[in-house]
């Protein structure tokens, strides 16, 4: 069992669960509207050497270590932009009007081909194309999509939908997506 830096907590594994996408949550000293992202080695219990800690991102509303810890995905207020954990350097960015509160959640493939987004639809990214493939999914304003899971082989993608209320239970749906 290998012990985090002090002040970090994970918030996704790799797929081989052999890495840990890690956060800086140190709330003493640090800027809420700011944040730090590493890759930690589970096995070997440290951060990867030649791996770059992304600093100073703007607070973002999900982040995502690609299936095989090559890359992070971080949804931001406007876009997503994704990493390589290598070296920390922005690889691409994609455009995403739905910004401000709600919930936004991201999902690799398990191939790491795609990365799935949504708040209010379902949008599907092509990693290598870099570029939107398809959009699907559209929940009216009441509601926002919480969940997004693939498919073990890819083939389908599993939403989950809630109803926002400040005050009262939320209806929960879940939809299964089959993907062509």
């Amino acid at each position: 069992m290998s012990q985090l830096p002090d002040n970090y907590s994970v918030v996704n594994f790799s797929s081989d669960g052999k890495l840990a996408l890690i956060q800086h949550i140190d709330k003493t000293t640090r800027d809420k509207n700011n944040t730090d992202l590493a890759v930690w080695d589970i096995n070997a219990g440290k951060l990867l050497t030649g791996h770059a800690v992304l600093p100073d991102i703007t607070q973002g509303y999900d982040y995502q270590l690609s299936p095989d810890g090559s890359l992070i995905a971080l949804d931001q207020e406007g876009k997503i932009d994704i990493y390589t954990t290598a070296n920390g350097k922005l690889l691409t960015s994609f455009e995403n009007k739905v910004a401000g509160e709600g919930v936004h959640t991201l999902a690799w493939s398990p191939d790491g081909k795609y990365l799935a987004e949504s708040a209010d639809t379902i949008k599907i990214f092509d990693m290598t194309a870099k570029k939107l493939a398809t959009t699907f999914g559209k929940v009216n304003n009441s509601q926002w999509i919480t969940t997004l899971v693939w498919s073990p082989d890819g083939s389908a993608i599993a939403s989950s939908s809630m109803t926002k209320s400040d005050d009262q239970p939320s209806d929960l749906m879940v939809n299964v997506w089959q993907l062509s």
